[in-house]
């Protein structure tokens, strides 16, 4: 998953890597397996927001397309 906004990037892959950037804290890279359970779960939880976040913007950029199809 990658996220990414004026300012800042995220990329978490599960089981991997995780990369954060910033303009004004840097970048850094983290190994999967040097994060706590608790911390991996928090991140698993983040990915499912951001699909659902995902979806909702499917829904608003292909609305037309989805009523003319039914």
């Amino acid at each position: 998953m990658i996220i990414k906004s004026e300012d800042f990037e995220l990329e978490i892959s599960a089981g991997t890597d995780v990369y954060f950037a910033s303009k004004t804290l840097g970048q850094i890279f983290i190994k999967w397996d040097d994060f706590e359970d608790n911390q991996k779960l928090r991140l698993e939880i983040l990915q499912k927001k951001v699909e659902k976040l995902i979806l909702e913007s499917k829904e608003i950029l292909f609305a037309k397309e989805i009523a003319n199809k039914l």
